[in-house]
């Protein structure tokens, strides 16, 4: 019984390809199949003639989805964007609020400016040349009340000098005591000069020697120096 060929031209065309198929390679010398499991195509080599062209449709309408999904997934982009910037900022601003509320007051050992990175404040320098005392209102060792405003108030400013010259009223109260002598000249270097008795054995005016060079003497206590700043926004 004769087996009839048929040749590769003849064989039917397949309109798909399923798992378990072969495709099938001849050459001059033998046949050969091949696991499609196992075939790599070079896209530069294919081609796919009146699949794509039947397709065209569906893929331009394809094309123009996720040309549309790309550009809402760009505008969500920026919406995030920006509502995570607009969150940061806001949750920023909050904490430096409650950290350094207005009226708050900072040392520094350097003149920069706390506005300059600390982000949205304004910062401005005060106290300078001024010692700085707790407001309100006490009595000191002396029994002498006293009231510290706030800032530059009057009472604060005017009553403190780096350099005080004693008025005469400001010294302690005190005497000198002379011992002159009767009859003659009689002087005790920088104390007094006494003149000779006058007439009736009367001692002339006894006048006490000058000494002092009546400067302003030093206030101020050893002391360190910051930059103060209050925050005024």
């Amino acid at each position: 019984m004769s087996t009839a060929k048929i040749g590769f031209n003849q064989l039917p065309e397949a309109g798909e390809v399923k798992n378990g198929d072969f495709f099938v390679l001849e050459d001059v010398i033998q046949a050969k199949k091949i696991n499609f499991k196992n075939i790599i195509f070079g896209l530069e080599n294919v081609t796919f003639a009146s699949t794509l062209s039947a397709q065209s449709t569906d893929i331009v309408s394809l094309s123009a989805n996720v040309e549309s999904l790309s550009g809402q997934l760009y505008n969500e982009s920026n919406s995030l964007t920006s509502l995570l910037n607009t969150t940061v900022q806001s949750a920023t601003a909050a904490f430096v609020n409650v950290l350094f509320p207005i009226g708050t007051v900072i040392y520094t050992a350097v003149n920069t400016n706390p506005g300059t990175y600390i982000t949205n404040t304004v910062w401005d320098q005060v106290a300078q040349g001024l010692f700085i005392a707790g407001v309100g209102s006490g009595v000191d060792k002396n029994g002498n009340g006293f009231v510290v405003g706030e800032g530059l108030a009057a009472n604060n400013f005017n009553t403190g000098e780096y350099e005080h010259q004693l008025t005469i009223d400001e010294l302690p109260s005190h005497t000198h005591t002379f011992q002159p002598k009767e009859g003659g000249n009689t002087s005790i270097a920088g104390i007094y000069t006494e003149s000779a008795a006058g007439p009736g054995g009367k001692l002339a005016a006894i006048t006490s020697s000058s000494t002092g060079g009546n400067d302003s003497h030093n206030n101020i206590p050893p002391l360190y120096g910051l930059y103060v700043w209050s925050r005024i926004g």
